[in-house]
């Protein structure tokens, strides 16, 4: 099971369910308060369920307010959720057209990063919901095999995206630019 704390007592975590659910493979994705209080949000992955989300990939959680995180989810969106909201995600981001494997938070609190099987990363603005940026190895090196991006993260300052990709490369980009 992976999981990431929240405040000191909400966990995200993606695991099999041990229960009669389980003997049916289904997966879940479930945000709880770890001080016995209910489940702030479940998304069940059998399409026979009312509140379908698709499974969710990665977690970042906002430095500045720890009642935000962002999820990267297999559906090309990423998600902003607030811990205090607990039925639905704030907002979602659309642009990658593949899974997002890998997301990040800027370390301002108010963009954040994604990396995506569709080999790019996108920087987002959390607060308009806009797409500011894209970082795309085609453009770097006119490959035509691009790898897919498994993991990011941001220098201190934020002037440098690092992308680590399935083909053992890692870029290191000019957030500003778009240049490696």
């Amino acid at each position: 099971m992976s999981f990431s704390e929240l405040k000191d007592r909400h966990v995200a975590a993606t695991a099999t369910v041990n229960t009669l659910r389980d003997r049916l493979n289904q997966k879940r994705q479930q945000l709880l308060d770890t001080d016995g209080g209910p489940v702030l949000s479940e998304c069940w992955t059998d399409m026979n369920q009312m509140k379908v989300l698709f499974p969710i990939s990665s977690i970042s959680i906002n430095s500045s307010n720890s009642n935000i995180f962002v999820s990267g989810s297999c559906d090309a969106t990423a998600r902003l959720w607030d811990t205090r909201i607990a039925s639905r995600a704030i907002r979602t981001y659309q642009g990658h057209y593949g899974d997002v494997n890998t997301v990040k938070f800027f370390p301002d609190g108010q963009r954040f990063g994604t990396g995506s099987d569709d080999g790019t990363c996108r920087l987002f603005d959390m607060r308009t919901g806009h797409q500011l940026q894209v970082y795309s190895q085609q453009q770097a090196n006119n490959d035509q095999d691009i790898p897919i991006v498994t993991s990011i993260a941001f220098s201190i300052s934020g002037r440098l995206l690092f992308a680590g990709y399935s083909n053992g490369d890692c870029y290191v980009w000019d957030t500003l630019l778009a240049e490696v």
